[in-house]
């Protein structure tokens, strides 16, 4: 298969191109930064603002894992949210019209979303950057050939500093405590960045159209992620402060699993610990 990766600097861009070339896929990429960050074995390597350049017909599919989450900030006017979420999405789209299209979004849709939510569950009120992911997937969707992966909490070497997990694993590596908000009762879902990667070629390499889930289906409290970090620095304690009026996400993958060849590989302790000692 004939791949090109949007975002290949970034760590699931990264990771896609990777596990693509390790599985026998021509691979190009396009980046907006550090040309150094994609892995060496690649084909083309060209700059965002070289997209428009690039052959219309030379791709069986596009992976655009390229995106802007204003961390910390998810509600602020940015302009950068339509830029990033919405125009580079239609930029792919009109360069290459008979690529399948594979769209890394996010469950920011899906707003302060209540209950077990899956492929199907409607919208409750969506940050401005859950809008523009809803914005590029509408762009997406038009395809003839697509596939929309709305994806939880990424987690692995190489992701933001600025997210739960490495903030916790800075904290213990620092020395402690790690503080958790609340009673530590909120519950995520992670999705280790290989087992990410590997959805991504797996929606690029199945026909079947559709919005699918990039979620591990296992949801863990802030607290036994705490717990679970601090179990690998001896000495490192759990204190709890404050609280926490941020939602709790559960996801119900059985669609996604039904239709593509995908099953995780990285258990959350697994991934921790490359996490506390590696990332």
């Amino acid at each position: 298969m004939r791949l090109l990766v949007v975002g290949a600097n970034g760590a699931l861009g990264r990771s896609t191109a990777r596990r693509a070339l390790e599985q026998g896929f021509a691979v190009d990429v396009v980046v907006n930064a550090r040309r150094d960050q994609v892995p060496a074995a690649v084909g083309r390597i060209a700059h965002d603002r070289e997209l428009e350049s690039l052959p219309p017909d030379a791709y069986d599919a596009v992976a655009v894992a390229a995106g802007f989450i204003p961390y910390g900030a998810m509600d602020q006017p940015d302009a950068r949210l339509a830029e990033s979420n919405v125009g580079l999405p239609l930029r792919v789209c009109r360069q290459f019209p008979a690529a399948r299209i594979v769209l890394a979004s996010s469950i920011s849709v899906y707003g302060d979303g209540q209950g077990t939510l899956d492929e199907t569950s409607a919208f409750a009120r969506p940050s401005s950057c859950g809008l523009s992911k809803l914005g590029g997937e509408a762009v997406v969707r038009q395809r003839p050939s697509h596939a929309v992966i709305r994806f939880s909490s990424l987690y692995g070497s190489g992701m933001t500093a600025d997210t739960f997990l490495p903030r916790i694993v800075a904290a213990a590596r620092a020395g402690g405590p790690i503080a958790i908000f609340g009673d530590g009762s909120r519950l995520q879902d992670y999705l280790h960045l290989e087992d990410a990667a590997a959805l991504m070629l797996a929606a690029a390499a199945t026909p079947a159209d559709g919005v699918f889930l990039g979620v591990s289906g296992t949801s863990v409290s802030n607290l036994e992620a705490a717990e679970t970090v601090a179990s690998l620095f001896p000495g490192c304690t759990v204190t709890l402060t404050g609280e926490d009026r941020s939602p709790s996400f559960v996801f119900d993958p059985s669609r996604t699993r039904a239709t593509l060849p995908f099953v995780p590989a990285v258990s959350f302790a697994d991934g921790i610990r490359e996490l506390a000692h590696g990332g």
